[in-house]
């Protein structure tokens, strides 16, 4: 995005400022402001950082940077869109530069692939919006990216909450990792004595794969230590908020306030996951990775039966979806069955499925011959001749959802019936029947305005029947003749067949 349109007269000159005791928003004296590069650039490098803009970027008007020995601090104070990534493109590489916002500054800011790590510091924020800001600031994130701070402050900081206090928006493609410092939450507030406040309001995640993880009291997504939170929400993206110890809100106030339980979009359409013991899990494709205790509260879209979620655990990957009933979330399987053929009137019960799973081991298919009938895991049966329509489906126990019923149909012929099968071809129709015991010949019926029309007589269990035309029914009945009678004609069993 860069245009690096440097003035010949000056290029490759480095112009060094020196501010006469300035306070940045940390509140350090008598700090050197250093410039890498021309302010007539469209990109300009900032300690660990490059920041680049399709607008000429201005120091002291647009940005300033700081130095304070080993400490560095950019403050974005302008509304110019600014993308920062690592100085010189080190994706991977950690850096020591603070990122902060001034107050009351509406900002639009990328993150692609940065790695601002300030932990070895306390009171130093990988990235802060000032305190009680009454500016917007939207972060689109582009890449991987991980923002560690210091004790007291918060990975990504955001604290106050006046009514009138800005909004901090998330979105993009990209991921973040925002670890917060003791008693400072991963996104959101962090300790009030020395943040100035611990409270946390306004932020919406619209997307990205984001990992909140708040220090000891805090929560992952919202207060410090005692400080509440209000108006968090989320309406797209991934998002892994894990509280500290001794803080049960994994999004809402720090310990010994309350958590916020309806958190996204469409009136709290997001449900907690959580696993312990493992180091990531995947969701619909996207790795959500653990805390350092190998924890993740991951807030998730419920899903649905035609739209499950799709997680992976340690390997095994199973659809879930969210019951707001038992508020809990079940695994969706499929159940599949195959009727019995060749069945025959014999004056006993007869069972109907040959054959049934399920697509997750565990899940109990159950059965009815009513749709909204009673169901059982006992396979169903039928005893008088006719066709029957078997319905089948998941039990839903607690553990498996239960699923929509499929159905299928099985047929009791007559005692002394062939079993016909019929196949079409554009001017041809196949019919074929099991042999039955005793019959010495078989005659061929076509069924026309209700009336049987015998075609032929055979032998054989088959036969092909010729000249017939393209994409037109045709409907046919065979009896056998056993010890010289022919079996019944019974309507139940004519069969229907289209030429293609």
């Amino acid at each position: 995005m860069a245009k690096n349109r440097f003035l010949k007269a000056i290029a490759g000159i480095t112009a060094a400022m020196i501010l006469a005791s300035p306070v940045n928003a940390l509140g350090l004296p008598g700090l050197q402001l250093s410039i890498e590069a021309s302010s007539l650039d469209y990109y300009v490098k900032t300690g660990d950082f490059t920041l680049f803009s399709e607008e000429e970027l201005i120091c002291n008007k647009d940005y300033v940077y700081y130095v304070n020995g080993d400490k560095k601090v950019v403050i974005i104070t302008s509304s110019k869109p600014i993308t920062i990534k690592n100085i010189d493109g080190y994706i991977d590489r950690k850096t020591t530069t603070s990122i902060q916002v001034k107050a009351d500054v509406d900002a639009y800011i990328t993150f692609s692939n940065i790695y601002s790590d300030v932990s070895q510091w306390d009171n130093m924020p990988a990235f802060m919006i000032e305190t009680g800001s009454k500016g917007n600031v939207e972060i689109t994130l582009e890449g991987n990216n991980t923002l560690k701070s210091g004790n007291f402050y918060a990975g990504l900081q955001k604290s106050g909450s006046g009514e009138d206090i800005g909004k901090l928006t998330i979105k993009g493609d990209g991921s973040l990792t925002a670890i917060g410092g003791m008693c400072s939450a991963g996104i959101g507030g962090g300790c009030g004595t020395f943040a100035r406040d611990g409270s946390c309001a306004n932020i919406e995640i619209k997307g990205g794969n984001i990992t909140a993880l708040g220090g000891a009291r805090a929560a992952g997504i919202g207060g410090g230590d005692g400080y509440d939170a209000r108006d968090i929400s989320i309406s797209g993206g991934y998002v892994n908020a894990v509280a500290g110890s001794d803080c049960k809100n994994n999004i809402g106030g720090g310990a010994g306030k309350s958590a916020i339980n309806s958190i996204g979009s469409n009136g709290g359409n997001l449900y907690l996951f959580e696993k312990t013991g493992v180091d990531s899990i995947t969701v619909n494709g996207n790795v959500i990775s653990a805390s350092s205790d190998n924890r993740i509260s991951a807030y998730i879209e419920g899903g649905s039966l035609d739209k499950p979620v799709k997680i992976s655990v340690g390997g095994d990957t199973k659809d879930y979806i969210y019951d707001t009933s038992s508020k809990k979330w079940l695994i969706v399987a499929d159940a599949s069955a195959v009727g019995a053929e060749g069945l025959r009137f014999n004056n006993k019960n007869q069972v109907l499925i040959a054959s049934a799973k399920s697509t997750v081991f565990g899940a109990t298919v159950v059965y009815s011959l009513e749709k909204d009938g009673v169901y059982s895991a006992a396979r169903p049966v039928g005893k008088k001749e006719g066709t029957y329509t078997v319905w089948y489906k998941i039990k839903g126990d607690g553990v498996y959802a239960e699923t929509q019923p499929k159905s299928l149909k099985v047929k009791i012929g007559s005692a002394l019936t062939p079993e016909v099968k019929a196949t079409a071809t554009k001017n041809s129709v196949k019919l074929s029947w099991g042999e039955l015991k005793g019959a010495s010949k078989y005659y061929v019926y076509k069924v026309v305005n209700g009336k049987a029309i015998k075609l032929c007589e055979t032998k054989k269990s088959y036969v092909n029947i010729k000249s017939l035309k393209s994409g037109k029914t045709y409907k046919y009945i065979v009896r056998a003749l056993v010890n010289g009678k022919l079996t019944p004609l019974k309507k139940a069993d004519i069969v229907t067949v289209k030429t293609k």
